[in-house]
């Protein structure tokens, strides 16, 4: 019990923190539609899913985006790793393990880095209004860094010297 709850301790706090960082240091996250739930029902992936918690994460990047003005986007992930950024083609036989090839026009790019663009354009294109002009959310000034001081204790003063 003590072990699984130190894990699941240490698994929040490690959320905690990346959801943090991206919050602090980016105006705009865009993530990937995933249907955890399905994902879960593979027996061979299915605990290795379930630890990543990628659910939670998304939960905690939403919160903490809209808290400092941020704005987080979900974009469906239907064949965005056979899809080809430069063209906007799509075939299965384009991806070809960790490499990218594009069979209409020849773009060659590392497959995750292509997914990344596939989904930022679709991103771009449902999330910026009609006007052209960006949210006010990207524009929000970054916060000042707060120091906080513990005072100290005097050193112990020894009159026996």
């Amino acid at each position: 019990m003590r072990l699984h709850r130190k894990v699941r301790r240490q698994r929040e706090c490690v959320l905690h923190r990346l959801s943090s960082t991206y919050a602090k240091s980016h105006g705009m996250v865009i993530l990937e539609q995933l249907n955890v739930q399905g994902m879960i029902k593979n027996r061979h992936l299915a605990r290795h899913i379930a630890g990543a918690s990628w659910g939670r994460f998304g939960e905690m990047l939403r919160y903490k985006l809209a808290w400092s003005g941020g704005q987080f986007v979900e974009v469906p992930a239907h064949y965005s790793s056979q899809t080809c950024s430069a063209c906007g083609g799509q075939d299965a036989e384009s991806r070809r393990g960790e490499r990218f090839c594009c069979t209409s026009c020849g773009y060659v790019d590392h497959a995750d880095l292509n997914a990344a663009k596939v989904l930022k354009s679709r991103a771009n294109r449902s999330a910026l209004p009609l006007e052209g002009s960006l949210k006010l959310g990207s524009l929000r000034k970054r916060k000042s860094k707060v120091v906080l001081r513990c005072p100290r204790r005097s050193p112990l003063k020894s009159s026996a010297l």
